[in-house]
């Protein structure tokens, strides 16, 4: 299930395959909810944003800055993506419901943001050498802490060389 990140304070930690720490935990870098900015065809129900990353089973949230969402949604509620392609997908109110029928394609700046997700932006200097990284994010709210991924598990990072 996703994790609802606005209670907690995000941190990333990264270690090479050796075991040796390459970056303590940091909160530099790390962008919770990163935001992706869509527009919306009343037409055919579409939301549409290039490379948006988001998977059916997912949840995100819809806002607007500066105009009017598409009627149909509502900010701050979440949806469920259907019909998902790499630059476009639908949504539904409720798992496996109906695509919402939107009725206006609502004016920019309209975003969302995927629930749960977490960015984590490398220094050049991370990157600039072929290696295998291990990498973990700290989540903490008081005096709780959950680590992801979960256990003795991580997100391998694997930089090649080019060309």
């Amino acid at each position: 299930d996703p994790i609802n990140l606005a209670a907690y304070t995000v941190k990333a930690r990264i270690e090479l395959e050796s075991g040796t720490e390459e970056l303590a935990a940091t909160i530099t870098g790390v962008t919770a909810h990163p935001t992706q900015s869509f527009t919306a065809e009343a037409d055919d129900d579409y939301i549409t944003c290039n490379d948006h990353g988001v998977r059916e089973g997912d949840q995100i949230i819809v806002a607007t800055s500066g105009g009017t969402l598409p009627t149909g949604l509502s900010a701050a509620t979440r949806y469920w993506p259907i019909n998902v392609s790499p630059n476009r997908f639908q949504v539904e109110a409720y798992p496996k419901g109906p695509a919402i029928n939107l009725t206006t394609d609502g004016t920019p700046t309209n975003n969302f943001y995927i629930v749960g997700s977490v960015q984590y932006d490398f220094a050049a200097a991370q990157v600039d050498t072929a290696q295998t990284m291990r990498l973990w994010f700290t989540l903490t709210s008081g005096a709780e802490v959950k680590t992801l991924p979960e256990g003795d598990r991580w997100f391998e990072i694997r930089v090649v060389g080019a060309g």
